[in-house]
Formats: structure tokens, sequence, C-alpha cells
């Protein structure tokens, strides 16, 4: 049960007995989640800062509409969610955290506070297009609050604008609003760190600080120790808008080799990044599934679930509308298109809702997902597909052409066709056969060096001892969900 203590917990908060506490009346804010990794990191920034910490508490609680009717479930849930508030209150306060601040999640009271702040908004947002575009307060929130609509929808991973996902998180929404307003006023903090930017309960406090010029730091982990959030720039992942540039105003030749060298690593089924471990299936581990038709060209779907607008702009709302609007596109024009889940399962709805997908659209060819993409790469194909994902530029590397549907990593080299519309995603794709991308294969070298392996610390604080140690800690995570793994490293 994650509310219960086990005794390696128990001796991390005795160990911490000695730990050296700040009481002054600067304050910092760190994000509180149940998660080892930003404990321990959290541990270093508190004694590096030498500041009092306020500690901002992030564990959703989730409930459906049936709950609140059965009474029972809820309280269970409720109850639940408590406990492990509780639980990581006890594990923040014995690293330092004086004062611990919540933004309430529960619904009844928040929407008779906010009743007609709720009413206003739901009349004016008639469209996904419009809920995006959601501006409260000249804060631009309605990307975050529809990505957190659609990892929380278990029936089906879009936005129902006349539903109750809706209704509950736009009324957190507002109230999370209310309440970081009200923590603007009441502490005079200078920094923050979050674990992440994305969803309403990382996203909204990130966004809303920087507007009041605090100093806002996400984890970008192996890419990036720690990422600035500022106006002009206020997504979690590594600005790439500037890679090219950047590369070429400072690297030379030298930098493209070493780039070489390491990214044919994942082709080998190597962890050249870190990131390959992340994935259930590793996408370039040896398969004994072969593929047993000649294809065009491949579609790579992203998790359902997953945000699809951590890059920035895109043509489609939601990974479900993408791959929808794709498929009617390959039937129209016939094309010969295989189909390739994702391999990793960000939530549990994921695998049964892509069982349903290939179900539903049996007449397109769909690909095992745990077939080798270096099978996939060599089979003859001409394209790839995918939203914004890694294997853009894993296409490139084998002279494919690569299609993407948004803002993504490799936005700003040429190896990559990103459509500017719904109707030049179909255009494109369209008259795929007579597209003629010639791709420099230095180009894909210069992305992959300056997303992979050039190393940015906005923060700069930490000794270079310290980031080797949580880059270990980053890559193991996911291997082991037990702190004293996580010590031991």
């Amino acid at each position: 049960m994650k509310f219960l203590f086990d005794r390696y917990e128990y001796q991390f908060i005795k160990s911490n007995s000695q730990l050296r506490k700040f009481n002054k009346k600067d304050f910092i804010i760190i994000q509180c989640v149940e998660d080892y990794y930003f404990l321990l990191l959290y541990k270093e920034i508190i004694q590096i800062e030498k500041k009092s910490v306020i500690g901002y508490i992030t564990i959703p609680l989730t409930v459906s509409l049936l709950d609140y009717f059965l009474i029972i479930p809820l309280i269970s849930k409720v109850l639940n969610n408590q406990f492990r508030k509780y639980k990581w209150k006890k594990l923040y306060n014995s690293i330092g955290v004086n004062t611990f601040v919540n933004p309430s999640d529960f619904f009844l009271g928040s929407f008779i506070r906010n009743i007609f702040k709720i009413l206003k908004y739901y009349n004016r947002i008639k469209t996904k297009n419009n809920l995006i575009d959601l501006k409260i307060n000249d804060l631009k929130i309605g990307d975050l609050l529809y990505d957190t609509i659609v990892r929380f929808n278990r029936k089906k991973p879009t936005v129902n604008l006349k539903g109750f996902l809706y209704l509950r998180f736009l009324t957190l929404t507002l109230e999370n609003i209310r309440f970081n307003d009200l923590l603007l006023k009441r502490h005079n903090f200078s920094k923050c760190f979050f674990s992440q930017g994305v969803y309403t309960y990382h996203g909204i406090p990130v966004r809303q600080f920087i507007e009041n010029n605090k100093q806002v730091f996400t984890l970008g982990g192996l890419i990036q120790t720690f990422k600035r959030n500022t106006k002009e720039h206020f997504l979690m992942e590594k600005d790439f808008r500037y890679h090219k540039k950047n590369f070429e105003d400072n690297f030379s030749k030298k930098e493209i080799e070493i780039a070489k060298k390491q990214f044919s690593k994942r082709f080998r089924g190597l962890n050249d990044n870190g990131q390959v471990d992340f994935f259930d299936i590793n996408p370039y581990g040896d398969s004994k599934i072969k593929i047993n038709k000649s294809l065009d060209g491949v579609l790579f779907l992203h998790d359902f679930y997953d945000s699809s607008k951590i890059m920035g702009k895109s043509i489609f709302n939601d990974f479900l509308e993408w791959f929808e609007f794709t498929a009617q596109i390959i039937r129209k024009y016939k094309l010969n298109i295989g189909i390739k889940p994702h391999p990793h399962d960000l939530t549990i709805e994921s695998k049964s809702f892509v069982e349903k997908i290939i179900k539903d659209n049996s007449d397109l060819f769909w690909i095992d997902k745990t077939i080798s993409n270096n099978i996939l790469f060599n089979s003859g194909i001409n394209f790839g597909i995918t939203h914004h994902g890694t294997v853009a530029s894993e296409l490139a590397y084998f002279g494919i052409v690569p299609i993407t549907c948004g803002e993504n990593p490799t936005s700003s080299f040429n190896f990559t066709i990103q459509a500017k519309s719904r109707n030049d995603y179909e255009k494109i794709l369209s008259k795929i056969s007579k597209i003629n991308l010639k791709i420099d294969k230095n180009e894909v070298f210069k992305f992959y060096y300056m997303h992979y392996m050039k190393k940015v610390d906005d923060y700069g604080k930490m000794s270079e001892d310290i980031k080797q140690k949580f880059d270990q800690i980053d890559r193991y995570k996911h291997e082991s969900k037990k702190l004293i793994d996580f010590i031991s490293i």
C-alpha cells in the first residue's frame, strides 16, 4: 500500500534528524511528489539554498462521478489520498521542509467557491480549440487543462466538453489559480523547484509563479539537469528552438563525429542516452517477430494518454484525433502504411485502449509493438510518421523521411517534414510517393549532439559529482521503486 512506511523509509527519516535545518524569512518552494528521486534531489537543493522551505504537495485525488453517488468508494479514495499525503509529508519534513501547502482536490467545496467563474468559462468554451486557447487572468492554461483531462479519462483519451471530468478539472483549475494567488500574497519566496511543467497540478503553479517574476526550475533529467522556465519558454522541455544555430555558432566536425558514434549505439540495442530504459520494450532490441509485408511507410503511435502539447504547438488536439485523422487518410488514398503502437504503456488504460483501437480498425495493417525498429528501417520503407517523437531523428539516421505534426526537438533542422495544418498534413501524405527530401546526415548528428549530449544546467549550483549520482538514479528509477535502492547508488 502506498501510504504505509517500510523500514527503510523509517530509517531515512531517522537518519535525517541531524540534517541542518534552516529558519530564515526568505523561502523557496519545492514540489512534494511521490518519487524517491525528487525526495533525494531536493534534500541536496535545500542544503545548497540554506533557506526555509515550503512544500507544495501534488498527490492528485482521482475520483469519478459514480464515486460521489456510491459514497463509500469516494470515502475510501479520500482516506487513501490523505494517508499518502501524511506519509510523504513525513518524508519531506525529514529533509527540511518547514511548511506544507496543498491546493484543494475536493470538488464540491471548490465548485461552490468558484461557481460564477465556472459558469462563465463553461458557457464560453464551445469547442476543443476554445479550451486549448483558454487564458485566465492572461495566463495560458488551456493546454494544461486539456492534457490533464485526457490523462485521467479512463473511457477515452480525449475531451468531452459535456462530461463530468471536464467540469471537475475546470473547477479544480480555478481553485488552483485562486490558491496560488493567495500563496503569492502570503509568502515571500524567491525560487521554485517543480518536477515537471505539464498537466494542471504541475503546470499552473509553474506558469503563475513565472508571471510573478519568481525563478522557476523544472527537472530535465538526463537531457537537462535543471531547466529555468521563463515567460519566453515556459515549457519544461529543453528549449530546442535554437538547436541548429547554437550548434553552428559553438561546435564543429569534432562534435558531429562524437554524436555519430554515440547515436549508433542505439541501433545496437544499447542505452545510448538513458531513455531506452524508460520503455517497456527496447525499440532496438532483438526481435523474433518479423514483418511479413512490404510497406511504403510506418505510422509510429504515441501513448494515447500522454501529453500531446509538451513540446509546444500541434495541429491536433490529442493523439486520438491525430490517429483517427491519419487512419481516414490511409483509407482515402489507399496508402500502404503499417501502424506500430508505442513501446511503452504510460497508464493502466493504455494497453487496453490500444487493443480496442486495433480491433476497431482491423482493416488497417498493424505491426506488433515488439518488432525492432531496425527491422522496419531496413525493410525498405520510404517514410515514417510521428507526432513529435524521438523516432523522427532515428528515421533520418537511416535516410528515411520523417513526417511530424507539431513542434518537436528537430524543428530547427531541415531533415524533417513538419506539417503546418491538417490540410497540409493530408496534402503531404496524399503525395508522399512524390516527396523527395534529401537528408543531410550531419544535420541529424548536430541535432543529436544538441538535444542528447550537450548538457545544460540553468540552476548551476550542484557539483558535478552530485549531478552524476542523480544521473545514475534517473537511469535506475524505472527498474526499482524502493527507497533503499536509490540510496545505495
